[in-house]
């Protein structure tokens, strides 16, 4: 496998997991210095501000982790998919599903997008909150329940 950005950008976020704020000291070689970064929960413009969010995460979650990673490495640009795991204060740890797209300028990350789905993610660390959350999403939304299907099989989200 050649070391293609996607492959650097992934290996920074398994060195996250390890090193925490310590792998920042990549985010020059891996990100421009007019990074755009939008998520469901924030915008950041800027190589300082960007590093700012990542240093207020590791300072008020009690964990923040990257795992199951799939990348899907393009000519210029690249998807890295994962699992984040983030356990507040209080409450139990949450595992959200996250795609991330990367548009490279110069052989840097220019534009960052982040998905997932942030309010099933705050919901899931209190099972009560995230069985309501399911259940309205399912009933709204796609017109039946939040399981459907065969059964034996285990849900993965419950």
């Amino acid at each position: 496998m050649t070391n293609t950005l996607g492959v650097r950008m992934q290996r920074f976020y398994e060195r996250l997991n390890v090193d925490r704020e310590r792998a920042l000291e990549e985010l020059p070689d891996l990100y421009t210095d007019d990074i755009a970064f939008f998520c469901p929960m924030e915008t950041r413009y800027g190589l300082a501000t960007f590093k700012r969010s990542w240093e207020f995460a590791f300072a008020s979650y009690k964990m923040f982790e990257f795992h199951d990673f799939t990348l899907v490495d393009g000519s210029d640009n690249f998807a890295l998919f994962y699992t984040m795991k983030v356990q507040m204060r209080v409450g139990r740890p949450m595992e959200t599903p996250v795609g991330a797209l990367f548009r490279v300028r110069d052989g840097k990350c220019h534009e960052q997008i982040d998905y997932w789905d942030n309010v099933g993610g705050v919901a899931s660390i209190w099972v009560p909150a995230f069985r309501g959350y399911r259940w309205a999403v399912s009933k709204l939304l796609s017109g039946g329940r939040s399981v459907e299907g065969t059964p034996g099989r285990m849900d993965p989200i419950r």
